[in-house]
């Protein structure tokens, strides 16, 4: 069994029982380790946040860590590279467990599921004046959350299991590989990746923004990584930020 997680070349690996929050600890870290990416994986959290700063629950079973890494693009930037973990942790489970891995779905923005229940979350913060890219990301290995107002799922339920360090280890391989396109090809390959694993494309989907809603048909991602709908009128609008329904569900959360 794998118990120590084999790093790529310039990352370095903090695993801890307990934490609040891997990405307050990466925050920490990041001021005293200025040369290297650094992985923080906690066994759970205390404090553990989503998007928006919600709540994620965060039993021991689960993983939990935060990637941070140097930002070598423009901050205006740095949200493409929430596609590039998604495309990531996506190749990551489906390479280690392809009985799976025509189920999974990327939700936009940040979303794993399997059909349409939550299986995994991420979350991304700038740290240093956007000097570093803190990616957060919550899988559910061994249980997942009951009472959630959306369907989860977790990978032993789906027969799947994967032990946490092992699903760390191919995620950070991963993300270095899909990193390292981003940088030298820029975010059209990582856009196209995402897009051919993406939940409700050419359907309908109700955006949720704010204190309104819009619904229409989900056409694409625009080069920048907005959600492209198409309006009932025949409009199209461009969504930077908000939540996404689909027909026939709940909610999946961040």
């Amino acid at each position: 069994m794998l118990t120590t997680p084999a790093l790529p070349a310039g990352y370095q690996l903090h695993h801890l029982e307990s934490v609040s929050s891997t990405m307050d600890e990466a925050r920490e870290i990041v001021t005293h380790n200025p040369e290297l990416a650094q992985v923080i994986w906690s066994d759970t959290q205390s404090g553990g946040r989503g998007r928006r700063g919600r709540e994620w629950i965060s039993p021991t079973g689960n993983l939990y860590l935060t990637v941070a890494i140097r930002n070598a693009m423009p901050v205006a930037r740095a949200a493409e590279c929430s596609f590039v973990a998604a495309v990531a942790l996506h190749a990551a489970i489906a390479d280690l467990r392809p009985n799976l891995a025509e189920r999974l779905r990327l939700k936009w923005p940040n979303d794993l599921l399997v059909d349409s229940a939550k299986l995994a979350g991420l979350l991304l913060e700038l740290e240093a004046g956007g000097e570093w890219i803190l990616i957060g990301c919550g899988v559910n290995v061994a249980s997942s959350p009951e009472g959630m107002p959306y369907k989860t799922t977790d990978l032993l339920s789906e027969e799947a299991y994967i032990p946490p360090g092992q699903l760390l280890q191919a995620f950070v391989s991963e993300l270095k590989t899909w990193e390292e396109i981003w940088r030298r090809d820029g975010f059209s390959p990582i856009r196209s990746a995402w897009l051919n694993h993406a939940m409700g494309l050419g359907g309908e989907v109700t955006a949720k923004l704010g204190d309104r809603s819009v619904t229409g048909i989900f056409l694409d991602l625009d080069p920048d990584g907005a959600l492209r709908l198409r309006l009932p009128g025949g409009d199209l609008m461009s969504i930077a930020a908000g939540d996404v329904i689909f027909p026939n569900t709940v909610n999946t959360g961040s």
